[in-house]
C-alpha cells in the first residue's frame, strides 16, 4: 500500500513538473605556488651475487634480487640520476677486468 502511494506520488510530481532543486556548475579557481618535490620509496632492497663462473656480480643472477624503488615527482622537469655500482674491494692479488653496468625499468616512460 505505501509502496503504491509512493509511486503514485513519484507520478503526479513529475507531470506536475515538480523536481529537487538544480544546482548550476560552476568553476573553483586555486591560487597556490608548485614546488618541486620528490618522494622515493625503496619497497624492496636489492643484493647482488656472483655468477656460478665468477665473472658476474648482480642481482639478476641466481639468489640476486633487483632493487624496487617507487618514486613521485612535481616540478618544473625533474630529474633523477642513476650510477653504476663499482667495485671498492677485491682479494689481494685480484687482476681481472671488468664494466659497471646498470639497468632498470621505468613503468611510466622515464628513460
Amino acid at each position: 500500500m505505501m509502496r503504491t502511494c509512493l509511486t503514485k506520488l513519484s507520478v503526479l510530481a513529475a507531470a506536475l513538473g515538480v523536481t529537487s532543486p538544480s544546482y548550476a556548475a560552476t568553476d573553483v579557481t586555486f591560487a597556490a605556488t608548485l614546488t618541486n618535490s620528490c618522494v622515493l620509496t625503496l619497497s624492496q632492497a636489492g643484493s647482488m651475487t656472483v655468477s656460478s663462473n665468477g665473472t658476474v656480480l648482480g642481482s639478476e643472477q641466481s639468489g640476486g634480487t633487483a632493487a624496487i624503488l617507487g618514486v613521485v615527482a612535481i616540478g618544473s622537469l625533474p630529474t633523477m640520476t642513476f650510477a653504476a655500482p663499482s667495485l671498492t674491494a677485491s682479494p689481494s692479488g685480484w687482476v681481472a677486468s671488468h664494466t659497471d653496468e646498470i639497468r632498470y625499468t621505468s613503468t611510466r616512460g622515464a628513460s
